[in-house]
């Protein structure tokens, strides 16, 4: 709240998972990541 610069009355936070097939990390797809580290 104190880095947004607004009131925790006024601040919403919202979360949506994201699909590990549409994140990245450095280029690569987590999904890829995981299945070599598997």
């Amino acid at each position: 709240v104190a880095v947004l610069g607004r009131g925790e009355k006024t601040t919403v936070v919202t979360i949506d998972e994201i699909s590990t097939d549409d994140y990245a990390i450095g280029g690569r797809l987590v999904s890829e990541i995981r299945k070599r580290q598997s």
